[in-house]
């Protein structure tokens, strides 16, 4: 009879998933517990500050972890990343920086993250920022995207900011398909960090249709309408993710698109269905006799 019953609710989701075709899986993220850090302790840390280091115990403190993880010495590993990250961040490119987990006291379930800083190198400051192949936009316009001036301190932060920024110029253009890559030429003599970025912009594409299923003719209509493209305008994805237009939130994943890498366009749908949870991966379901996970039906 348990069986039975198991496989009625299996195959009555199946259907109302193929039926109407927005399956979305249940949550299969594992229990998340945070790290039982006592304290972080810095040994010849001579460039931080108080607080910087009170931001990193912090964040260390609030960070999740999988309730699965056995070996906490994993967490000195994203312990000294963060602080590698903050030196970078203030140009020390070359900091060496080594972490390891010690138990608090003998009889705690807390530990304490002992953050070692060695070497730390010169402090860089940034030279050029020579943009290559971007052809769209002009060099300097590229340039202007990056929050730091010629003489400044190098910033990992910084340099990651204007390349998103970049990204996001050429995506907003039609240009999804854009790649750059960084390489950064460090001259130790006179501490400067020369940073060159070759860009792959790839095709500009456009809009040749956009659909909605989900609702009546008038609906859809008036959803198209309010809609920020157009068939025939350069495709921008942050016209559709995010758009919120009358009673919809138009979310990402209800929105697919099909990439017509030769012609340059871009069909897109948008898919207003009421959502269908379906079976969780790991169900079990009863098929043909034996179980097997209900993951395996779609």
């Amino acid at each position: 009879m348990r069986k039975r019953l198991l496989w009625l609710v299996c195959f009555s989701q199946l259907i109302a998933c193929v039926y109407a075709q927005r399956c979305v899986p249940a949550a299969q993220s594992p229990g998340t517990v945070t790290a039982p850090i006592r304290d972080i302790i810095f040994q010849n840390d001579s460039y931080l500050g108080r607080e910087r280091e009170s931001a990193i115990v912090d964040a260390e403190r609030n960070q999740t972890y999988s309730s699965n993880l056995s070996d906490w010495s994993s967490i000195a590993d994203e312990t000294a990343e963060r602080v590698r990250a903050a030196y970078q961040d203030a140009g020390f490119f070359n900091a060496e920086v080594t972490a390891r987990v010690v138990k608090a006291d003998p009889d705690s379930p807390q530990f304490n993250v002992v953050v070692q800083v060695g070497a730390v190198g010169p402090q860089y400051r940034l030279g050029e920022i020579d943009v290559r192949n971007g052809m769209f936009f002009s060099k300097q316009r590229l340039r202007d995207l990056f929050p730091i001036q010629r003489g400044e301190i190098f910033s990992r932060n910084k340099i990651a900011a204007g390349l998103e920024e970049m990204r996001r110029l050429y995506a907003a253009n039609g240009y999804v398909n854009f790649v750059s890559v960084p390489n950064t030429e460090f001259d130790d003599e006179f501490a400067v960090a020369n940073l060159r970025i070759d860009i792959d912009q790839g095709k500009q594409f456009r809009v040749r249709d956009i659909d909605v299923i989900g609702l009546n003719a008038a609906d859809k209509a008036r959803l198209l309408n309010h809609l920020d493209a157009k068939p025939g305008d350069i495709y921008d994805p942050s016209a559709f993710h995010g758009h919120i237009t009358g009673n919809w939130v138009l979310d990402p994943l209800l929105i697919k698109t099909d990439l017509d890498e030769r012609e340059g366009l871009v069909n897109i749908l948008i898919d207003v269905r009421p959502k269908v949870i379906c079976p969780p991966q790991g169900t079990p379901c009863e098929v043909n006799g034996h179980f097997q996970s209900c993951s395996d039906w779609f």
